[in-house]
């Protein structure tokens, strides 16, 4: 804990570009779907509630946006009953310097292209959505 707080925010963005593979959950859904025989260029998701569940031979794969979770939980507490978020930001140890690195760190075109622009993200969002994405994270 002490090595990230005592770090400047200079220093972690060059830890975020230099020290992480970005390409680490593309890879995993893409692995995932292929071993579970799930075309997501042949599915359809339901990008207005954010949430949809499908029928894969003995067994139903619930597919959510992470972004849509607490809608599906509060919209669906017949089928989850009451879950309680514990994973919250404002309450970590490291909010502050998390607030901080998102005011700072900019994304170039290339690096937003690559990490939005490929069949997982057209798959869970929609094309306006993703191009508010484009806009947001950009330099």
């Amino acid at each position: 804990m002490d090595q990230i707080l005592a770090k400047n925010i200079e220093e972690l963005i060059k830890l975020f570009y230099g020290n992480l593979n970005h390409d680490t959950a593309l890879t995993w859904f893409n692995d995932y779907f292929n071993l579970i025989g799930f075309n997501v260029k042949e599915e359809k998701f339901n990008k207005e509630i954010g949430f949809d569940l499908y029928s894969l031979d003995n067994n139903d794969l619930l597919l959510f946006r992470l972004d849509s979770l607490n809608s599906m939980i509060k919209n669906n507490s017949h089928l989850f009953g009451v879950i309680n978020n514990k994973n919250i930001g404002n309450n970590k140890w490291y909010k502050d310097k998390y607030l901080d690195f998102k005011n700072e760190i900019k994304f170039s075109e290339e690096y937003c292209e690559k990490q939005l622009n490929n069949d997982i993200m057209n798959f869970f969002y929609t094309v306006e959505e993703i191009n508010n994405f484009k806009l947001k994270y950009m330099s």
